[in-house]
């Protein structure tokens, strides 16, 4: 029996047989599907015998699906502690061995929890007590903080960097002197020379808090896996199998289009230049000091070193993370720099990879599913695992689901609304991609367009790296009174295999692929990238919006990097230091030249022979609102929406409700100019819960598109506090 319900799940692309009243509740199209693959004879039996034993069905689907949970559960939780403690699975396996068994997972997680907190009473141990010398003071730390300094070292820390030998930072902290370094003192060489040394040691001395800051602020996808030692570009083979197997026959003939396609991975080379002045040092050694002596500040005590650096950490961590996803790599010709690029720009990320795959290398085909809300939602996550991804690929595991933080927090609601008053309804049973438990979600935080998603396996991500501690090795140079901070490293990101690039028309392609989307762009609509000027006339488009830089001093005659049906914008700067132009030549039609100095768009679209047509243009630079305005042809606003509503019904209306709000929030509220239709703002005096009350000095009759009202919430009221209806 059991064979023959994995094959009705497998036909069926099914979790589990359907089981109502002690017999098979198949849908009717599912019948039809079973019919037509089985033909009717055989479906009639098949769903007999299901019939036969429903019960006994639906006792072994239950228990597994208590077991698949917990199990899920269970490895989802021992990924986590990997991740957070930097451990491999065969390290938790060692770690939990007993004899010739494997270890189960609830063991592992014990003897990981186990380790962690050994190792946490040493830390903290170790960080309380001083090295065995007699105490010298004190310093600022409270008596509660009960921490003391040894002769040599600040708070008895055995490092380098926390020795007094020439640091007055760390004797000031210490209460041995009372005035800050003089940075000016003798050029302040002493005190550079040391924080220099100190600013380059500064890694191996802390280094597990810095791998932790790594971690902690990456805040990438798990699944993501870390390769160092990358130079500059790797090329694995990845297998990529179509079908194999065929019937007997007596020839000899191949079928199989297996093949080995390496995606190119590189790291990209990063800089970070910072200055300081000694009056910065000064400043920054006194807010140190104020940090941590602070009442119930961190057990864990800074060094001044850490205290400078960590922020640059931070920041460049997150820019590492944004880089890995949404990175575009443009950059001015060598030598030609004027001033510091945009971080995003600095490599290549996922994003502009698989724009790339799907409309230049066609290695993958696109699902075109819509758009997804907050009420389709769940639908929604299933026709995109659905659409182009084939039925053997779909019901294995590995399958990873990314979306934005936003699309994530929709499903989880919807989710629950759905299915939250069921019998038997867990808390995170939210998280369950409806009917493929072997699929999990995945939270990109940069999307550039929320709405977007990917469907990969859980192997099929790479992040690359040159030397793992090169990303925070601080160097500092001092001239006069500057000092100059800097750092290099390479950092990349790319998958492993996107599909199978074929020749146009064989009936093979897209049959080995390994991403899919919902089919909208990865990009928002005002995503941009700058370009550079060359000076050979032709701009090669690193995506479809560009902007020149403001350095541009050349005609643009040609545009190359295109593809057929593709949409370009070419951005103005009103910077340039004299009119230059988009020409009418080479492979564009435009309406007349294009001036490039009035900062407006020059929108074109790539004909079928990659020829470019003017679509539009503008003369001036876009503005873009400070709020993203909202229509509504309701009665109804939602002022967590917006904080600008425009009305766009086709009949008159009244204002009835506002839902939401908190005091303080200013929302403008504007009408239309459809001819004989007003919307009418009149007071709210008992709201609904949920609701705001409405306050205006008398009824506000919008008639136009210009006419507005402005209302502002206080202590739970919208209170007009002007108009414009004169």
């Amino acid at each position: 029996m059991k064979q023959i319900v994995m094959k009705v799940l497998a036909l069926l692309a099914i979790s589990k047989i359907p089981i109502a009243d002690g017999k098979t509740s198949f849908a009717a199209e599912q019948v039809e599907e079973l019919t037509k693959r089985l033909g009717e004879k055989d479906a009639k039996r098949v769903i007999a015998a299901l019939d036969k034993f429903a019960d006994d069905i639906a006792k072994d689907q239950e228990n597994d699906e208590e077991d698949n949970a917990e199990d899920a559960e269970a490895r989802a939780q021992l990924r986590a502690l990997l991740d957070e403690h930097d451990l491999t699975e065969d390290e938790a396996k060692k770690l939990a061995k007993e004899g010739d068994a494997d270890p189960s997972l609830k063991d592992m997680i014990s003897a990981v929890n186990k380790l962690v907190k050994g190792q946490n009473e040493l830390i903290q141990k170790l960080m309380m007590e001083p090295e065995p010398d007699d105490p010298v003071a004190k310093g600022t730390v409270t008596p509660k903080d009960n921490l003391k300094h040894s002769n040599t070292h600040f708070l008895g820390r055995n490092r380098e960097i926390d020795a007094f030998d020439s640091r007055p930072w760390n004797q000031r902290a210490a209460g041995l002197i009372d005035k800050p370094t003089d940075w000016a003192a003798d050029g302040g060489s002493a005190a550079f020379e040391k924080l220099k040394s100190d600013m380059y040691n500064h890694y191996t001395e802390v280094n597990d808090r810095i791998k932790s800051l790594h971690r902690d602020m990456l805040k990438l996808p798990s699944y993501f896996r870390l390769r160092s030692n990358v130079s500059d570009r790797v090329a694995d083979g990845n297998i990529a199998t179509a079908e194999v197997s065929q019937a007997r026959k007596a020839a000899w003939l191949p079928k199989n289009k297996q093949m080995i396609q390496p995606e190119e991975g590189k790291v990209f080379p990063v800089h970070i230049d910072i200055e300081w002045e000694g009056i910065d040092l000064q400043e920054y050694e006194t807010s140190w000091l104020n940090g941590w002596s602070k009442p119930g500040s961190s057990p864990y005590k800074m060094s001044f070193v850490e205290f400078l650096l960590v922020e640059l950490d931070k920041k460049a961590r997150v820019e590492d993370r944004k880089v890995a996803i949404a990175g575009v790599h443009s950059v001015p010709p060598k030598g030609k720099e004027t001033k510091p690029g945009a971080a995003i720009n600095r490599g290549d990320g996922l994003l502009i990879q698989l724009w790339r795959a799907y409309h230049f290398e066609k290695k993958y085909k696109r699902a075109n599913i819509g758009v997804p809300t907050k009420q389709n939602i769940v639908d929604y996550v299933g026709r995109a695992i659905e659409a182009n991804m084939p039925e053997e690929v779909r019901n294995q595991g590995n399958i990873v689901v990314n979306v934005s933080a936003d699309v994530l927090r929709w499903y989880k609601t919807r989710y629950k609304q759905i299915h939250g008053t069921e019998t038997g309804w867990k808390d995170g049973e939210e998280m369950t991609i409806e009917n493929y438990p072997g699929a999990r979600f995945e939270v990109i935080y940069d999307y550039p367009n929320p709405l977007y998603m990917f469907v990969t396996f859980d192997d099929n991500v790479e992040l690359l790296e040159n030397l793992p501690k090169e990303k925070s090795i601080y160097r500092m140079d001092t001239l006069k009174r500057i000092i100059y901070v800097y750092a290099d490293y390479k950092w990349g990101a790319r998958l492993l295999h996107i599909g199978t690039k074929v020749k146009d028309g064989d009936p093979d392609a897209f049959k080995v692929q390994t991403v899919w989307d919902n089919g909208l762009p990865q990009f928002s609509d005002n995503f941009t990238v700058p370009v550079f000027d060359y000076e050979t006339g032709e701009v090669s488009l690193p995506y479809s919006n560009v902007q020149v830089d403001d350095a541009w001093k050349t005609n643009i005659t040609d545009i190359k990097n295109i593809y057929k049906g593709q949409i370009v914008k070419i951005k103005g700067n009103t910077g340039l230091a004299s009119a230059k132009n988009v020409l009418s030549t080479g492979n564009m039609n435009l309406t007349s030249n294009f001036d490039l100095s009035t900062g407006g768009t020059l929108t074109l679209y790539a004909n079928t022979d990659t020829t470019l047509v003017e679509v539009s243009r503008t003369t001036s630079p876009e503005i873009f609102p400070e709020v993203e305005p909202v229509n509504f042809d309701t009665t109804t606003i939602d002022a967590q929406e917006s904080n600008e509503f425009h009305f766009v019904g086709a009949a008159d209306a009244t204002l009835e409700a506002v839902e939401g709000g908190v005091d303080g929030q200013e929302i403008i509220i504007y009408g239309t100019d459809t001819a004989d239709v007003d919307f009418t703002v009149t007071d709210i005096d008992a709201p609904a819960e949920g609701e705001s009350a409405v306050k205006v000095k008398a009824d506000v009759v919008l008639a136009t598109a210009a006419h507005y009202v402005k209302l502002v919430r206080i202590n739970g009221v919208f209170t007009e506090v002007e108009n414009n209806v004169e």
